[in-house]
């Protein structure tokens, strides 16, 4: 819903002003808000703000320094009803509409506007009235918003029809934003409550309530409706009045924006008005955002100018108020800083510093410690401690890099000794000081004796950093000592003292509960004979330190465990040793099930007593015993919270005697065969041997070949293919059982000694004792359970699948009421089938509810399912139970019946009756289910039971044990390897998983040759013994590694010029690289840790984590989730976890398997595979948000996760992962990126949710850019080479580096180029080579044929330097004494770089030019010597070092001025013209103290500054009258690049004034004009520099100095002199071209100075002029410009003509000859109006003169538009500096004026006559004075009719006589008449071109004179005389 206000989005104190008044009547429940509206005025129609006090024809006009204006308008509201009638309330008036824009503006733009009244209250019983509209217009710019009116409410609760009531509608013009008014509404008591207004930049106003028994209230304003009134049994009722409507006009003002320029990244402040500090303010300069933006206050903003900012214009969005009307310019940072090093060692040097950014300079700030650095960059280490770095260029602009100052780092914190849990994590930590770059970490294992330096691998990891990571530390590293030493660039460390690795064992917690006095009564293993009472408070007792026993590897112990079931239960014990002392008991053969006791107070465990035997590979020293009894289930070792009971005990083992070899077999073998059993006895062998192998088989073959020493063989285990182990003790009987009726079984009996260390030792002799026998009868059938008719429908088995096996079966299933709670599925047509020694995996699920699941497997196929016989029985239950098994590698194959059988039972207690469940019951696999006492109740069992057959074949032996990847460069065959097991005679290879292609074979362990590949391919490999081929593939991967293409940098290398030092690097574009890959084989998690998430207790948290396991694994520790989990080939490691524990958890298991923290910067592209199993509790997508696993990924270390793929639904199962695959091209390039997988499993109060998921391979690989060291060699003599950037090190051939640095001598570049070639081994193993070959571009003058540039054969290496050329002139005595010389007129020298050495000469000769693109560098006595008018262009903004001779000519007398400027660095005024007076040299000063700063001269004596002008006499000792030859010669650097000069202007801007010094007048241009000058030994291009500099107007005005000084010429308005010089002298040229035709030619000579005007509209009264290179030639063509024009000389050049042009020439003659000029112009890019560089405004000082004019301003040249338009008309003006006779004549044309029949008329409109002035000069008298509207040129004569067209020239003027001339034709006849026509003289027969009638006398009167010509035609004059 609308809110009344947002105070977060638009609030600043005038935006609300409309709605003060509801502030007002709301202060009681809005004053949190007084501290924000507080000082708000009330008086509207102040802007920026509001008005809302109604009126018409209101006005807004905009203030200066506004751009954009937020407008909008709201309606008036309508007037509540009122009531006069009980409990018939007025409705409520509509709320005004509102509109609204935001606009960009002028200053001055005028908005008219109207503020709607709001409708007045309905009187008791009577209607509201309506509202009327408010609204805003504007011509420009155009807009126009209206906000309609809201209608009143009638009054009584009349119903509501259209017109009354109604929100007003709002309209505008484009881009308005419309919000329409609510309406009122209609209701009895309370009364209708006024519309809400519309919206308009948030705001808008609240309808008034209606009133209860009351009046209503008014609508808020801005424009809401007002409330109705009520009557309810008192008085009537008006209604509230409507709320005015509102008028706002909201802006920002910027005056200015500071620092400008500025650098990218600094600060800049933005003065205005009306900002602020709420809501949200964006910056941007030419449209890139700053940053770090700051409100301060109503009047400044501060920002940071952004990264990669131009300069441009700001753009300011404060709380939606925009402005942009201000530019700044910006300048660049300079490049980032390269080269350099991070450190420095103290008194030692980096390699030097670079910046990309030319011309900068290198400085240190030094901080805590101190360093110098040189003009190239070098730093030298001074005291240690941090230095910054600064690289500045001439803008200011400046970027640091940090350095450290170091020393060789000493040891500050050592190692500290650990005391750790075996298996557990480690570290150890030193501290050096002065930033160690690496550690060396050494380990002794022998107290200190000897020490090995540590490397990573094995358990050892960041072995070269101060923090050396152990993981998984063994009890044989107990009292390992550990010590370090550190190392950096300035030298290594003395070791540390000594830390002491101590080792301790510590073993998860196991702790019932105490609800129960049942547990553990004694415990007897060999000395330990313990006793103990049992109660409920003492759940775990913790023996270790009172009751120890000492074993001896091989022996055999019994354990007996006596408990106490507290009644009729039965208690399950368990015994766990940890044999290897790692800390657990989850390795394999730690665990052993003692059986149950049942109804017992002291009762013997049924499996007691038990042997126990001690391995013989056991860990020697003390290890923990643990026993456990559970209610009902057996325990795990590290369960907690059960029914039951823990006791820990110290067993301390002793090594085992050795093996020796058994003499005598045993004899007499009798055996009684069965059904599915034979039992066999022999005769004790004599010696006696301490066990008997007895293994079986069925091919009759002995397998004593097999039997290998050592070895130690378990019971059901194979012994090479089809040999069983029957029996491993020392007894002389045995049993063979689940073996296939009818059938032949052979036996093979073998002494052997195995409680020893050493062995086992078997006697394998000829003389085995060998029998076979035939089992006999049929197999006994299994019992048939039962439940109770009627509890079978419940809780019944629904599926039942083998998953993972070599045939997988799936069987859906109901109930069966013939056989109820039982099922055989026996017969089913297909049936599982697995190897031996493989797992099975299978899935149950029961429908009905969760049940508890057992199954059974008959393995010796008795008939009878025993305890021993069980593969799962958890004590959960379940609705789906995933579990596996592994079947024994001695298995007989065949088919084995396996039962599945779930099982529940409830009871209900009470009262109140409550249905209990109860699945605790350990029942068996025949037993009827009905029902179970429960203590006092009975409880009705349910559960169903299923059997099932699957096959166990015989097992290969012939299995993959590794396999070895191969990889080949690009393309080709790949060497793959395979290992088979012992007997495998070939490998053979496949193209695929199934199926597919029979590729090859080779033999195990030899290579197999792939067929060529040219991408990454993987292949299938199987084992063959000649008896069998393993039934699994495996795969092997051919690896093709992309060999990358090579590439330089530089890309295309040269040597230029001496001392060039040339940086070459190699490198690739990329190659595959693993950013982590984890196949989890060391044993812990690698390069993952487990996150644990979750509130469960320790004990939970150690069973679910993440761990490593082995494959085949069935998880041990849960109650439930059993699968058989294989991630590859036993042993393959992968990483676990699971939901399922010893102790059910009741609340979330959440565990994370993170990676550590990976960089991808630099990745081009990023994918992530792994293997994945993922078992569910819950079916496939049900319960999602309880139970899923996410692969989610980071980039900020964890702080945030994004999930890449949910899993709810199995994925894979335990012996077949799937594998998975994610793109992570969008995670590339980040420092902090992580990887987890969490597992997630909901657990409650009521039950749990067992599952798990694996993974294992997780790989994330990409490609990276190549970086790699190259060998570097040639097929030729390479030129000097270095291996470090200042190139003082000489590179050593062979040796690896990446970047070399080649400086050829100056004898070296005089040869040709030289080709290097780059060799580098990559990671991937590939060789990659390439060519690179630096071109030398050098050119050295050896002058062998003549002097000339341009004669290939002068330059070694032969040929003409061009543009790419570093050009070296050497000393002349090496160049057979000929200087170079460039002495073509016209022609084109070039070259990219020019150094002159001492004593070379190299001469440009006049006409000529040289362009060189970089630096200029001229030794101390070489010479560049210039000619006048020879041209030196540069092209990068570089500094030159050396001094160059340019000449430059004036042809001039005494008292000539030539303006001047130096085009060389360094040079004195005063030295241009050496024999001028310094009483004679001047410079100009734009303003000075006179009237209105005009400016004036004053005298210079002074370095010149580049660009400046300056006014220099000639030479004292010239002729006053003849013209004479004058060279200055400048010497010195020759400027080149970007060059500024300070150009200022005053700031008077009114009328002509009167100096006060003479008698012309001041103008406002005269404190505008600046002298400055051409800087570069070369011309430059007028228009281009016009262009560049805009604060300037778009002329320059040249000084020809071709008059010599008169007293005739008026005084110039600064002072009063006797002589003057003319200032028509001067040459104005822009676009349209110069003042004077053939007198510029665009260019301005090198050394020339000339005046420009600065802009009245500048921004500051003092900016810079712009000079650059860009000026000194033609960019396109890269031609330099004519240099040959100089003023004051006798030279003359053509126009530049690039754009198409049409011009006219105009002479304004006076009486004396004497002339002035003008220039119109028709050009390409002009307009009509005023251009800037196309029109120069007139010199108004002039007393004689001749303008065009544009509008009102007098314009010396007026360029006008194309194409040309005949029927245009142009203003001309003239000065009269005295009455007479005057003349307006062309000077000069050109382009289509030229034509013949092109006309150009002069219209004279005082006499009306229209004039040919290309058939002769236009003749008229004229009074002194300046006329602008009488003359007009035109080029069409639409006025035959009405005027004369006057063919010849014919004039009468009084030049103290009345003169009459004619111009072509003579005079025949002359008439005069006064006004009335009388005759006053008749001449005729004249026939001259002048008349002067005689004795005619002056009566200064009009008189009319008639002229005949000699062609009859007559003229007629008027003129007063």
């Amino acid at each position: 819903m609308k809110q009344n206000y947002n105070l977060t989005t638009f609030l600043h104190d005038t935006i609300l002003s409309c709605n003060i008044d509801f502030l007002k009547n709301r202060l009681s429940l809005l004053s949190v808000f007084v501290f924000m509206f507080f000082g708000l005025t009330s008086v509207f129609g102040q802007f920026p703000g509001s008005d809302n006090t109604p009126g018409l024809g209101k006005t807004f006009s905009v203030p200066a320094n506004v751009t954009h204006v937020n407008a909008s308008a709201w309606g008036a509201g309508g007037g509540g009803g009122g009531s006069n009638s009980n409990n018939a309330g007025g409705n409520g008036g509509g709320g005004g509409a509102a509109s609204s824009i935001q606009i960009a503006v002028s200053a001055t733009n005028l908005f008219t506007y109207n503020v709607g009244t709001g409708g007045a209250a309905g009187a008791a019983g009577g209607n509201g009235g309506d509202g009327t509209a408010s609204s805003v217009t504007a011509v420009t710019p155009s807009v126009t918003l209206t906000g309609g009116f809201g209608t009143g409410g009638l009054a009584n609760n009349a119903a509501i029809t259209a017109g009354n009531s109604d929100g007003g509608i709002a309209s505008g013009s484009a881009g308005t934003t419309l919000s329409n008014g609510l309406p009122g509404t209609r209701s009895g008591n309370p009364a209708g409550n006024g519309g809400n207004s519309g919206t308009a930049f948030t705001i808008f106003g609240a309808g008034g309530a209606g009133g209860n028994n009351a009046v209503g209230s008014p609508g808020n304003q801005p424009g809401a409706g007002g409330g109705g009134g009520v009557r309810s049994g008192g008085t009537s009722r008006a209604g509230g009045a409507g709320a005015p409507g509102c008028v706002m006009f909201d802006y920002i003002t910027v005056s200015n924006v500071t620092p400008s320029p500025v650098c990218v990244g600094s600060t800049i402040t933005i003065t205005g008005t009306n900002f602020s500090t709420l809501g949200s303010t964006t910056i941007t300069v030419n449209g890139t955002a700053c940053t770090s933006i700051v409100v301060v206050n109503t009047t400044t903003i501060t920002a940071v100018v952004g990264a990669g900012t131009t300069s441009g214009v700001v753009d300011i969005n404060n709380n939606g108020r925009r402005n942009n009307g201000r530019s700044i310019t910006v300048n660049p940072l300079p490049a980032a800083i390269g080269g350099g090093a991070a450190t420095v060692c103290t008194g030692g040097t980096t390699p030097a510093f670079t910046n990309a950014s030319a011309g900068g300079t290198w400085s240190i700030v030094n901080g805590t410690g101190s360093a110098t650095i040189s003009a190239g960059g070098v730093v030298t280490g001074v005291s240690t401690g941090s230095v910054s770095v600064v690289y500045t260029l001439p803008s200011t602009c400046s970027i640091s890099t940090s350095l450290i100052v170091t020393t060789s780092p000493t040891i500050t914190t050592n190692p500290t000794s650990v005391s750790v849990a075996a298996g557990s994590n480690t570290s150890f930590t030193v501290v050096g000081s002065n930033t160690p770059t690496s550690y060396t970490w050494q380990v002794s294992t022998n107290g200190g004796s000897t020490w090995t330096t540590i490397t990573n691998g094995g358990v050892y990891s960041n072995a070269t950093t101060a923090t050396l990571n152990i993981t998984g530390v063994t009890m044989g590293m107990d009292g390992y000592q550990y010590h370090a030493s550190a190392t950096n660039a300035c030298g290594t460390s003395t070791y540390s003292t000594t830390a002491i690795l101590n080792i301790s064992l510590v073993y998860c917690a196991s702790v019932p509960n105490t609800n129960f006095p049942d547990g553990i009564t004694n415990v007897q293993f060999n000395t330990i004979n313990n006793t103990t009472a049992t109660t409920a408070a003492i759940p775990y007792t913790d023996y270790t330190g009172t009751q120890n026993t000492t074993v001896t590897q091989g022996q055999t112990h019994n354990i007996n465990v006596r408990v106490n079931t507290d009644g009729n239960y039965t208690m399950a014990q368990m015994v766990w040793f940890d044999w290897n002392r790692d800390g657990d008991f989850d390795d394999a053969g730690e665990g052993y099930d003692l059986g149950t006791v049942t109804n017992n107070a002291n009762g013997l465990s049924s499996g007691c007593p038990y042997p126990i035997l001690i391995p013989v590979n056991s860990a020697i020293g003390t290890t923990r015993m643990r026993v456990a009894t559970r209610f009902t289930t057996v325990s795990t070792p590290c369960a907690n919270g059960f029914d039951g009971e823990v006791e820990d005990y110290s067993v301390t083992i002793l090594a085992a005697p050795a093996c020796t070899e058994p003499t005598a077999q045993p004899t007499v073998l009798v055996l009684t065969p069965g059904a599915t059993s034979i039992a066999g006895s022999f005769t004790a062998a004599a010696p006696a041997p301490q066990n008997y192998l007895v293994v079986m088989n069925t091919t009759g073959t002995s397998p004593t070949g097999l039997v290998m020493d050592g070895t130690t063989y378990a019971i059901g285990s194979s012994i090479g293919v089809g040999n069983t182990v029957v029996d491993t003790d020392s007894n002389t009987t045995f049993t063979a059982t689940g073996l296939n009726t009818t059938s032949t079984y052979y036996f093979y009996v073998y002494s052997m000694n195995a409680l020893c260390s050493g062995g086992p030792l078997y006697n394998t002799n000829p003389t085995v004792l060998i029998g076979n026998a035939t089992t006999v009868g049929a197999a006994p059938a299994p019992c048939t359970p039962q439940t109770t008719l009627g509890q079978n429908d419940d809780r019944y088995i629904s599926r039942v699948a083998f998953i993972g096996t070599l045939v997988e079966t799936n069987n859906i299933s109901t109930y069966s009421d013939v056989t109820p709670g039982y099922q055989d599925f026996t017969g089913l047509a297909i049936k599982a089938q697995q190897a031996q020694g493989e797992g099975v995996n299978m899935i149950v699920e029961s429908i009905g509810g969760r049940t508890k699941l057992y199954a059974w497997v008959d393995w010796n196929k008795n008939g009878t399912f025993e305890n021993s016989e069980k593969v799962y029985g958890p004590p959960a239950a379940g609705i789906s139970s995933t579990f596996g098994f592994v079947i024994p590698t001695g298995t007989v194959p065949g088919n084995y019946r396996i039962r599945v059988r779930t099982y529940n039972s409830f009871y209900v207690s009470g009262p109140p009756a409550v249905t209990n469940e109860t699945f605790s019951y350990n029942f068996d696999a025949c037993e009827t289910f009905n029902t179970i006492p429960v203590g006092a109740y009975t409880a009705t069992e349910y559960g169903e039971a299923e059997d099932y057959l699957f096959t166990v074949i015989q097992r290969c032996d012939a299995n993959i044990t590794s396999v070895t990847e191969g990889s080949v460069c690009n393309s080709g065959v790949v060497d793959l390897v395979a290992n088979g097991t012992a007997g495998t005679t070939e490998i053979r290879w496949y193209d695929s998983l199934t199926g597919g292609l029979f590729l090859g074979t080779s033999t195990s362990g030899g290579t197999w040759e792939t067929p060529s590949i040219s991408s990454t391919t993987t292949f299938y490999c199987t084992a063959w013994n000649g008896t069998c081929e393993s039934f699994v593939r495996t795969p092997v991967v051919a690896r093709v590694n992309p060999t990358p293409t090579l590439t330089f940098t530089q890309s295309s290398p040269d040597v230029c010029g001496e001392n060039t030092i040339v940086s070459l690097s190699a490198g690739g574009d990329k190659q595959l690289t693993d950013l982590l890959y984890e196949r989890f084989e060391g044993g812990a998690l690698g390069a993952f840790t487990n996150v644990n998430s979750d509130t469960t207790p320790a004990g939970i948290k150690n069973d679910t984590k993440w761990t490593n396991r082995p494959s085949t694994f069935v998880p041990t520790v849960g109650l439930s989730w059993k699968p058989a989990i294989s991630s590859g080939l036993a042993p393959n490691l992968f990483a676990l976890a699971t939901s399922d524990s010893g102790t059910p958890p009741d609340v979330l298991v959440e565990n994370s398997l993170v990676s550590a923290t990976l960089n991808s910067t630099s990745y081009l592209n990023l994918t992530m595979t792994m293997k994945f199993y993922y078992s569910r509790y819950y079916p496939d997508n049900t319960n999602n948000s309880d139970e899923f696993v996410t692969i989610d990924i980071s980039t900020n270390g964890g702080g945030a996760w994004t999930t890449l793929q949910t899993f709810t639904a199995d994925t894979g199962i335990g012996t077949k992962f799937v594998n998975l695959s994610y793109n992570l091209n969008g995670y590339i390039n980040q420092a902090n990126l992580k990887v987890r997988v969490k597992h997630h499993s909901l657990g409650t109060a009521t039950g749990y949710l067992p599952d798990g998921v694996a993974v294992d391979d997780i790989r994330i690989f990409g490609d990276l850019p190549l970086n790699t060291a190259f060998v570097w060699s040639s097929p030729t003599t390479l030129p000097d080479v270095y291996t470090n950037p200042a190139a003082t090190t000489p590179y050593v051939a062979g040796s690896p580096i990446v970047t070399v640095y080649v400086k050829p001598t100056l004898t070296q570049l005089e040869l040709g180029s030289y080709t290097f070639t780059a060799t580098a081994v990559l990671s991937n193993g590939c060789t990659a080579s390439q060519d690179i070959t630096i071109l030398n571009k050098s050119k050295i003058w050896k002058g062998s044929v003549d002097n000339n540039w341009y004669n290939a054969n002068n330059w070694s290496p032969i040929g003409v330097p061009d543009a790419n050329t570093c050009v070296i002139i050497p000393d002349i005595a090496t160049t057979a004494n000929r200087p170079s010389e460039i002495n073509t007129a016209g022609s084109y020298a070039l070259g990219k770089t020019l150094n002159v050495k001492n004593n070379g000469v190299l001469n440009i000769y006049p006409n000529n030019n040289l362009t060189i693109g970089d630096v200029i560098n001229v030794a101390g006595t070489g010479l560049i010597n210039m000619e006048n008018s020879a041209n030196l262009v540069q092209i990068n903004n570089v500094v030159n070092t050396g001094n160059i001779r340019m000449k430059r000519n004036s042809f001039v007398r005494r008292q000539d001025y030539v303006y001047w400027s130096t085009p060389v660095a360094g040079f004195a005024n005063s030295a241009v013209s050496p024999g001028t007076s310094l009483g004679y040299q001047y410079k100009w000063l734009p303003t000075t103290g006179g009237i209105n700063n005009f400016g004036n001269w004053t005298y210079a004596n002074e370095t010149m500054v580049l660009g400046k002008g300056y006014c220099l006499r000639s030479p004292d000792f010239y002729s006053l009258s003849t013209a004479a030859n004058y060279t200055a010669t400048f010497v010195g650097v020759p400027n080149n690049g970007n060059i500024t000069i300070p150009i200022s202007r005053g700031t008077y801007d009114g009328v002509n004034y009167s100096t006060g010094v003479s008698t012309t007048p001041g103008t406002k241009d005269d404190d505008n004009w600046n002298l400055v000058g051409n800087p570069y030994p070369s011309a430059i291009n007028a228009i281009n520099f016009l262009t560049l500099n805009t604060n300037i107007a778009g002329f320059v005005n040249i000084w020809t100095h071709g008059t010599l000084p008169s007293s005739a010429i008026a005084d110039p308005f600064y002072n009063n002199y006797i002589y003057n010089y003319t200032p028509t002298d001067y040459i104005t040229y822009n676009s349209t071209g110069a003042s004077t035709p053939l007198g510029f030619n665009g260019y301005i000579g090198a050394g020339q100075g000339f005046f420009v005007s600065m802009l009245h509209t500048t921004a500051a009264t003092t900016e810079n002029l712009v000079f650059n290179n860009s000026l000194r030639r033609d960019i396109g063509t890269g031609n330099t410009y004519n240099n040959g024009q100089f003023f004051r000389t006798n030279s003359e050049n053509t126009d530049s003509n690039e754009l198409e042009r049409h011009r006219i020439w105009f002479d304004l003659v006076g009486p004396t000859g004497n002339s002035a000029r003008a220039l119109l112009g028709y050009v390409e890019n002009a307009t009509n109006g005023n251009d800037r560089l196309f029109d120069a405004f007139s010199n108004e000082k002039l007393s004689f003169n001749i303008f065009s004019l544009i509008e009102n301003e007098k314009m010396l040249i007026q360029g006008r538009k194309l194409p040309f338009d005949s029927n245009d008309k142009v203003n001309i003006g003239v000065a009269i500096p005295q009455d007479g006779l005057y003349k307006i004549a062309i000077g000069s044309l050109d382009g289509l004026f030229l034509n013949t029949d092109q006309k150009i008329y002069l219209e004279d409109k005082q006499l009306n006559v229209t004039y040919d002035l290309k058939n002769a000069p236009y003749t008229f008298m004229s009074k002194k004075g300046t006329i602008t509207d009488r003359f007009i040129i035109k080029f069409i004569n639409n006025d035959i009719e009405n005027t004369t067209v006057t063919l010849n020239d014919l004039v009468v003027y009084d030049n103290n006589v009345l003169t009459i001339e004619s111009g072509k034709q003579k005079i025949k006849n002359v008439q005069i008449f006064d006004v009335q026509g009388k005759l006053l003289i008749s001449k005729n027969g004249i026939h001259q071109t002048t008349f002067v009638p005689n004795n005619f006398a002056r009566t200064n009167n009009l008189v009319i004179v008639k002229v005949t010509l000699d062609d009859n035609t007559e003229e007629v004059r008027k003129i007063i005389f």
